[in-house]
């Protein structure tokens, strides 16, 4: 992987998030290798591949009513009495079966679902050493917008038979697929709240960040910026100035992650912009960076129980990016016995 070049792979993480085996929707900056994030400067190509729709049931999780709270609990996380079986017939299908098959006709797609197992698991052990659950009113509002996307789907299509209708186009029926939904949705809300509850826990900073082999072109940069330029249209002009740069809005930098312009936001104790310095690049290369500090989250030591309203909140102004997703999973994040976080 680089830095700047191509992404993670050809499938952006949030196709793989909305539609692969029913993970779950996301949206937001992309980070392409080593942690940097090209943002709307970024020149990593979005796919326009469809998300395939998944054909294996997942069972309803437990009901949620009233002002209740989904606890986290493993229906939300497997499929409960289907161990490793994939479809009742006359000809058996095992799951390690589809990811051999997987493997050897989508590789790329492959390491993605990989990548996804391996978030998955992070962020179910952070969510279970801190309690975290999804409130019942997110759940509710969630799956009835998704349901409500799916009948509009079907009055535009001009099809009479609803269930007909979510056979063909979902391999489901109407039962299961809300089931489905249900699930989806819990798993992404699940996902957002733990990640936003570590940013708060931890504090975090939010950073323009650009780094270039120029120091010349990375300079004159800055001085635009100082005077008032706009960062996107820069960020564009640069990468025609110095190919090898990179960089654009990155996602918010949790303090105790590794990201590389960490340090440098750290040691910076001047006003605006901080102009070029050294830095080495992706392969170890000289170069220099620019970065400018947007805002600092102070931590926050209150429990979940008591953060999540200003989580929720903060969450409906500005959801999860596939960039906060990738990040947590680059940092190497882990819950270790002792509660304290440590980096792989």
């Amino acid at each position: 992987m680089s830095w700047f070049g191509e992404p993670l792979s050809p499938l952006p993480l949030s196709l793989l998030l909305l539609g692969c085996l029913g993970t779950l929707s996301c949206s937001g900056t992309s980070v392409v290798g080593g942690g940097f994030a090209l943002g709307s400067g970024g020149r990593a190509e979005r796919s326009t591949q469809k998300p395939e729709a998944a054909q294996d049931p997942i069972p309803l999780p437990e009901p949620v009513s009233g002002g209740a709270s989904l606890s986290l609990g493993p229906e939300l996380l497997a499929h409960p009495d289907h161990g490793d079986r994939l479809l009742e017939g006359p000809i058996p299908l095992k799951a390690h079966q589809v990811a051999d098959l997987l493997q050897d006709v989508d590789p790329p797609r492959f390491r993605q679902l990989r990548h996804l197992l391996v978030l998955d698991a992070r962020i179910r052990a952070f969510a279970v050493a801190h309690k975290i659950f999804v409130p019942a009113s997110d759940l509710r509002l969630a799956t009835r917008r998704e349901w409500a996307g799916i009948r509009r789907s079907f009055t535009r299509s001009g099809q009479k038979d609803f269930e007909a209708f979510c056979l063909t186009s979902f391999g489901l029926g109407p039962k299961v697929l809300r089931s489905k939904l249900q699930l989806r949705e819990a798993r992404r809300l699940l996902r957002s709240y733990a990640l936003r509850f570590r940013l708060h826990r931890v504090g975090a900073m939010t950073l323009d960040f650009v780094w270039a082999r120029d120091r010349a072109a990375l300079e004159r940069f800055h001085r635009r910026i100082r005077s008032g330029a706009s960062f996107e249209p820069l960020l564009k002009r640069l990468f025609l100035e110095d190919p090898s740069a990179g960089g654009g809005h990155l996602p918010p930098l949790p303090l105790d992650g590794g990201h590389a312009a960490l340090g440098l936001a750290r040691s910076w104790k001047g006003e605006g912009p901080m102009p070029p310095r050294p830095m080495k690049g992706p392969g170890g290369e000289a170069g220099f960076a620019w970065l400018r500090i947007r805002e600092r989250i102070a931590p926050d030591p209150r429990p979940f129980a008591q953060m999540w309203p200003d989580l929720q909140k903060d969450l409906a102004r500005n959801p999860v990016g596939a960039g906060e997703l990738e990040l947590f999973l680059s940092d190497g994040y882990d819950e270790p016995r002792d509660g304290r976080n440590r980096r792989k």
